[in-house]
Order: C-alpha cells, then sequence, then structure tokens
C-alpha cells in the first residue's frame, strides 16, 4: 500500500469522526427541539445546507487559489470547481466541462517572472475561510441571541453550522501535511521549504502548461542535489533524453538519483534503479544491464517485480523475458500496462510509452516462438510503414490498436489470455 493511500484512510477516518461528532452534538439536538418551527421539512432543509456548504467552500477554495496565483505573480490557465469551470483554450479562457485533480477542484497555474512565488497560491484559501468563519460565528451567536423570542433564528444558526462544518472538512483535507490521492496545499507546503524546491516548482508547472496547451517542452534543468520534489523535474529531462536517443545521457541523469539515496524515498531510489537496469538492456549494454539486476538488493527487485510504475513494468518485461525468459510472467506484464501508464506522470507519459514497445519488441525478437497472439499489440514505432498482414495473422485475433491517448498508442489488454494479475503491494515512503 502507498504511503498516500494510508494517509488519505486516515484523512478520510477524520473527516468522517468530525462530520459524525457536528451531526450528534449540534445538528441533532436543534433538529429534535424545534423542528417545529422548521421553514420545510427538516431533511430537506439539511440536504439543501449540506449541498449550499460544499459549493461555497469548494468555490471560496479554489478562489482562494485564483487570488493567491495573481499575488504570487502566476497566471491562471484552468479554474474548475466541481467539474464546472474555466480553460485556456488558443490563447483565450472559455467556459468548460473537465475533470480536476483536487478534493472538489482545481487551479492550473504556471510562473509568469523569477518572483513567481507559491505561498501566496497556498495561504489566501486560508484566509478567506478565516473570513467565513468569522462572519458564521457571528451568525450562529446572534441567532442563539434572539431565539428565545423567534425560534425559527435556530434553524439560521443550523444552517451556519452545517456550513461551518463543511468548510471545515474541506479545509482539513487541504492543509493535512501529507501527499492524498487529490492535490492539497498541505502537502505542497510542506515540499518548498526551500529555495530549490521552489524553483523545481515553477519548472514543473512551465512544463505542465506547456504540455496543457500542445507547446513542444522547453530545455529542462537537471538537479544535480535530487529529492523527491526535483526528482520530478530530473525525470522530464530523463524523457528528453530518451526522445533524443541519448541514453547516455538519460542514465546519467538517473544515476544523479540514485547517488541521492539518503535525500529521495526508497520508492524513487528503487524506480531509479529499475529506470537505469532497463535502458541499460535498452541501449545495447544488456550484459551490463543483466549483471546489474542480478546484483540488485531484495528490495530493489521486489520493487521491479510490484510493477507499479512505468519503469518497473518496463524492466519486469525485459528480465521476464529475456533473463528468466518466463513467458508467463512476460503475459502478466502485459496485463498491468495500460493501468499504469495511465496512472503514470503525464509529463513523461509518452516516453513511458514508447519504451515498453521498444522492450516488448526486444524481447519477441528474442522469442519468435512465442505466440502472444491473444494479446493487442501495437508496437509499431511512428514513421514505420505497416506491413501487410499475412495469411497467419488474418487467421488469428486482431492485434492492431488504434490508440486514442498516449497510454492507449501502448495498449496491451488481454483478449484471450490470462486476466491482469493480482496486483502486489506497493511499497512508497
Amino acid at each position: 500500500m502507498k504511503k498516500s493511500e494510508l494517509m488519505g484512510y486516515l484523512v478520510y477516518a477524520i473527516l468522517i469522526v468530525v462530520a459524525v461528532l457536528v451531526g450528534l452534538f449540534a445538528i441533532r439536538p436543534i433538529i429534535d427541539q424545534y423542528q417545529s418551527s422548521a421553514p420545510l421539512n427538516y431533511f430537506a432543509f439539511l440536504a439543501i445546507a449540506i449541498v449550499a456548504g460544499i459549493v461555497f467552500n469548494a468555490i471560496l477554495l479554489e478562489l482562494g487559489h485564483l487570488l493567491g496565483a495573481l499575488i504570487g505573480h502566476y497566471k491562471v490557465y484552468s479554474w474548475i470547481v466541481l467539474w464546472l469551470g474555466f480553460a485556456e483554450k488558443d490563447g483565450k479562457m472559455k467556459g468548460t466541462v473537465r475533470n480536476y485533480d483536487g478534493f472538489l477542484g482545481e487551479t492550473k497555474i504556471y510562473p509568469t517572472s523569477e518572483k513567481s512565488s507559491p505561498r501566496a497560491y497556498i495561504y489566501m484559501p486560508l484566509v478567506l475561510f478565516l473570513v467565513e468563519v468569522v462572519a458564521l460565528v457571528a451568525l450562529i451567536a446572534y441567532a442563539d441571541g434572539v431565539a428565545g423570542s423567534d425560534p425559527s433564528w435556530q434553524w439560521w444558526k443550523l444552517f451556519g453550522i452545517v456550513i461551518l462544518t463543511a468548510g471545515g472538512i474541506i479545509y482539513i483535507y487541504d492543509i493535512f501535511p501529507a501527499a492524498l490521492d487529490a492535490k492539497n496545499d498541505g502537502y505542497l507546503l510542506t515540499v518548498l521549504t526551500n529555495k530549490t524546491n521552489i524553483e523545481a516548482y515553477n519548472d514543473l508547472l512551465v512544463s505542465e502548461y506547456r504540455l496543457a496547451t500542445g507547446q513542444p517542452l522547453l530545455e529542462t534543468k537537471v538537479y544535480d542535489k535530487v529529492t523527491n520534489f526535483t526528482s520530478r523535474i530530473n525525470a522530464i529531462a530523463t524523457a528528453k533524453a530518451i526522445d533524443e536517443n541519448d541514453f547516455a545521457k538519460a542514465i546519467e541523469i538517473i544515476d544523479k538519483t540514485i547517488a541521492s539515496k539518503a535525500s529521495v524515498s526508497s520508492y524513487i531510489y528503487e524506480d531509479a534503479c529499475a529506470q537505469r537496469v532497463s535502458l541499460l538492456m535498452l541501449s545495447g549494454r544488456f550484459e551490463e544491464g543483466k549483471k546489474e539486476y542480478i546484483d540488485l538488493p531484495l528490495e530493489v527487485k521486489k520493487h521491479i517485480a510490484s510493477m507499479s510504475t512505468p519503469a518497473a513494468v518496463r524492466a519486469y518485461i525485459l528480465v521476464s523475458g529475456l533473463v528468466d525468459e518466463s513467458k508467463g510472467e512476460l503475459e502478466n506484464a502485459f496485463g498491468r500496462v495500460n493501468a499504469v501508464l495511465k496512472k503514470g506522470s503525464e509529463e513523461t507519459r509518452e516516453s513511458d510509452a514508447r519504451l515498453i514497445k521498444k522492450a516488448i519488441k526486444q524481447v519477441l525478437e528474442a522469442h519468435k516462438d512465442w505466440d502472444v497472439s491473444g494479446y493487442n499489440l501495437n508496437l509499431e514505432e511512428e514513421g514505420e510503414k505497416k506491413e501487410e498482414a499475412s495469411a497467419s495473422e488474418e487467421k488469428a485475433p486482431e492485434t492492431d490498436v488504434k490508440p486514442e491517448t498516449v497510454a492507449e498508442e501502448s495498449q496491451l489488454s488481454s483478449q484471450e489470455g490470462p486476466s491482469n494479475p493480482k496486483e502486489k503491494d506497493e511499497k512508497h515512503d
């Protein structure tokens, strides 16, 4: 289980406890005592209050991100709340409906100057929430004071309590100091504690913006001192080197992460080792890569066997096919490719897909007698001319794939072969 998943369970447990306690000790007594003076059915009133609280606080949170971005010298190119919002298209902001990576919304930004700092982006939502707390506490106090002469005010008190609780739940998630299943400011705050990470964060934002708007990536800075955060920037530089077919440069960048073992998580370190082994095998240095794999510590081999990242899947394909020579394990890897590519980094997904296709081709060229016709394998590189299908291929299940996304470009979905293997626990610090 990933650390982010464990922290996610913890924070959701906290949110549920908060909601239950408020319901039992603040909301239920008002309903029981003042049900006769409710402006409408108490259940409908409560439902309206909950929806209003979620929508209002979601808008307030992303409005805080918007204001913080402007204060911090960033430009906003996507502002989404509950699937609705605005996004840049053809240089103009237009209304849109799209998914988001956040609890209830997402504000995407990129730096406009060297002065760009994300601190206001993180703190402005808290400032707006503080204003909300003051206003709602004042409303609750006033409603309590006049409820003796007008009991209907107790329902305004309940309304204020629900709005405040919804906001508290949303902001607890947002400021929780750990990586969760969606982006949150608390984790960002723990990462952006030094100038190096802030520079890396801004570089990452620029790369994300250029990818989102279909622009080519700029020359990416390579960090010699690698942290969990700067490793993401180095990964983009590695992908660019691979795209230029400069495997030596890519391995050199990966070696910086391996040399920084003390400053990165074991998960990042193990994945760098998997990446290095696979690139050695794919770049004409197979025997060197094979020896390095054999000498890897058990923890790294377990990471490769987990097939939880594109690098791990790629290494597992090569090891299964060319070191262990196990067709069954190779087929297990086929069942993992799509899910891992879709879950991987958007910045490196295209490069990851090409390398996985290259790894599969290398294995199948060494084992021409292995029948993998039960899988859809689109292994043609860009620019290659498609060969006409042979008579035997016409009889076999169709293997051509028409990709709609980068991940699907390397689709390996089973038609007649075994189903996806049981996922092994992922290790992540």
